[in-house]
């Protein structure tokens, strides 16, 4: 297996399609990967890349695409909430759900770059290898945690649940 290049589309998906360049396929593959696991890690980080991607995957393929029957119910759900917002007494309350429908986009990049390039295990390894990690960053941070409640002579709970508060 060659970790260097995603594995290509070999033949157009649709009539008419012209193949996309390799070197824009790979790097569409590699930026919708990452930005499909690095919510584990940083949100930020997952905007920029969601955002790259985007813009690599339509230089590539100058479409998307979608799993058929979602359009109509995600264009309800996105009607629906502006709807909601317009009919608000304080509109400007939901303008942060409106920016939310950005992350919406992943839903097209990934089925249009995963559909044409497979490899969907590397996607589901990175979840777990990085799900795996944060849980035991995680349960090294309530160890010491405990650690602290022990060297004050303190009760778990209430000297964690008092530094949270």
């Amino acid at each position: 297996m060659n970790f260097a290049t995603a594995p290509g589309p070999t033949e157009p998906q649709f009539a008419g399609e012209r193949l996309p360049d390799v070197r824009l396929a790979s790097a569409a593959y590699w930026l919708t990967l990452s930005a499909a696991v690095a919510p584990i890690l940083s949100t930020a980080v997952m905007n920029i890349l969601l955002g790259a991607a985007v813009a690599v995957t339509l230089l590539a393929y100058r479409r998307f695409e979608m799993p058929g029957g979602l359009l109509l119910p995600l264009l309800l759900f996105f009607g629906g909430t502006v709807i909601a917002m317009l009919a608000s007494p304080d509109p400007a309350a939901g303008l942060p759900q409106i920016k939310k429908f950005y992350i919406y986009l992943a839903l097209p990049l990934t089925f249009t770059v995963f559909r044409r390039h497979g490899r969907l295990e590397r996607l589901v390894a990175g979840w777990a290898v990085l799900a795996a990690a944060s849980a035991l960053w995680s349960f090294g941070q309530f160890l010491m945690k405990r650690q602290e409640a022990m060297a004050l002579g303190q009760n778990f709970y209430l000297h964690y649940v008092g530094q949270r508060a």
